[in-house]
């Protein structure tokens, strides 16, 4: 289909991610402020990963850089009086960014297996649902890389015209549901069709990367 480039704390983090789902977290990658809790304000971490009892604020860091740097320290000091969140540096060796092969079948098979989700956990399917819509809007638009939160994922899919205005505003409210549901808000429950919606705009910009592909 099309190469991707994936920055070293994007692939820090797909290193450890799995490794804190398996423990019960829940992990939210490149949270907003408006997601953080008030006493982070003025800090954005590369992550969050909730759990039960225990949050953490994630800060994927190079090694080449101390831990008695003041600005680690200022961090660290927000922290003071919040034993329910721990802040946790990860470090990784500079290099060039990675790139990795995304396959337009597997992107197929992977939105027809969400599709089938969304009528058994629709909350599930959600989550994954508009992971891959980051995932295939990645692959065809590099700059995305850079956005910051689902709803600014919305916002560059109508700034570059691939939805409309109804669209977008369907976007941006599942948007702010599925980082709902991603912050433990069980009782928030979209509907299939609301899934469905999601996986319909991630699979027309697969089949928008297969045309320019084929150009």
């Amino acid at each position: 289909m099309t190469l991707s480039t994936i920055t070293p704390e994007e692939a820090a983090l797909d290193v450890l991610e799995p490794q804190l789902v398996r423990d019960g977290f829940t992990v939210l990658r490149q949270p907003t402020a408006e997601q953080l809790p008030k006493f982070l304000t003025g800090y954005l971490p590369d992550a969050v990963a909730y759990g039960a009892g225990t949050n953490l604020a994630i800060e994927i860091k190079s090694p080449r850089r101390s831990r008695s740097e003041p600005d680690a320290d200022a961090i660290r000091k927000l922290f003071e009086g919040h034993p329910d969140w721990q802040l946790r540096f990860i470090y990784y060796a500079p290099s060039e960014p990675l790139l990795q092969t995304v396959s337009d079948a597997r992107l197929k098979d992977r939105i027809a297996e969400l599709r089938k989700l969304a009528t058994l956990d629709p909350q599930a399917a959600l989550v994954m649902a508009w992971a891959a819509l980051e995932g295939t809007l990645r692959a065809i638009e590099p700059g995305a890389g850079e956005l910051r939160g689902p709803r600014s994922v919305a916002s560059f899919l109508a700034s570059q015209g691939y939805v409309d205005i109804e669209q977008t505003r369907r976007l941006l409210s599942l948007a702010d549901l599925r980082s709902q549901i991603a912050h433990g808000e069980i009782d928030r429950e979209p509907a299939v069709a609301d899934v469905t919606f999601v996986l319909d705009v991630a699979d027309g910009l697969r089949q928008e990367a297969g045309l320019r592909d084929a150009g």
